[in-house]
């Protein structure tokens, strides 16, 4: 019963995907823009003295535990097993949720980082899909 189950969302994985190879690729290029999105950020935090600040100092912690849980998610995407990550998957999403609390919380913060953010979280939303879970709610 557990290979069944295992088959079919693997079926399901390949079939959202069009192919199941896809799955690594594509995590590849949300990490790269997480990578960009962080040193985009860090660098606006430390331009506007917010790094000084309890909340610039909460908010660049939140979005490095981020982009740490989307390199974890990196190193275990795996084109022949499109399903192994998605452990790693449901952290990404769990911390793209707190990097939104960043942005709703402190608008301030926002500036030239709230483009790109829009960008990557359209990203972790399109993967979620990819693993079976709910995506980042409409913003």
């Amino acid at each position: 019963m557990v290979r069944a189950s295992v088959l079919v969302a693997t079926v399901l994985v390949a079939s959202a995907l069009g192919a199941p190879w896809r799955v690594k690729g594509r995590v590849e290029r949300a990490e790269r823009s997480s990578n960009a999105f962080r040193q985009g950020f860090e660098r606006q935090i430390a331009d506007y003295g917010w790094g000084k600040l309890k909340e610039g100092a909460d908010a660049k912690a939140r979005v490095k535990r981020f982009d740490e849980a989307m390199e974890a998610l990196r190193r275990r995407a795996d084109d022949k097993r499109p399903l192994q990550g998605r452990d790693e998957m449901v952290a990404v999403l769990a911390r793209a949720r707190n990097v939104d609390l960043v942005f709703r919380r402190h608008p301030e913060i926002a500036g030239v980082s709230k483009p790109r953010w829009r960008k990557l979280r359209s990203e972790v939303s399109g993967l979620a899909r990819i693993y079976d879970l709910k995506p980042l709610a409409k913003r």
